[in-house]
């Protein structure tokens, strides 16, 4: 019993595999290997939405805070010109 269990889990694993290999011939010949890094580089409209709110959520932040970031820098920059003179 087990080993007829086993021998069918065998011949399904390798039509399984060979179904695979046909897969993987028929894209060879077809030449859609070549195509590959463009279909993985597609960038969609479904992934640009997360990105556009990043940069908004990001620009939002440097437009309320921004001005004392920058006067900040300034003050600092003052301070060390003083310094090496």
């Amino acid at each position: 019993m087990f080993r007829r269990q086993r021998l069918k889990e065998f011949t399904d694993e390798k039509e399984r595999l060979s179904s695979y290999m046909d897969i993987y011939r028929s894209i060879q010949d077809a030449k859609l290997h070549q195509l590959l890094p463009f279909v993985l580089l597609y960038i969609g409209p479904e992934t640009m939405l997360p990105l556009a709110s990043a940069l908004a959520a990001v620009g939002g932040v440097l437009l309320l805070f921004g001005q004392r970031f920058i006067g900040l820098i300034r003050k600092f920059w003052r301070i060390m010109v003083r310094k090496n003179r």
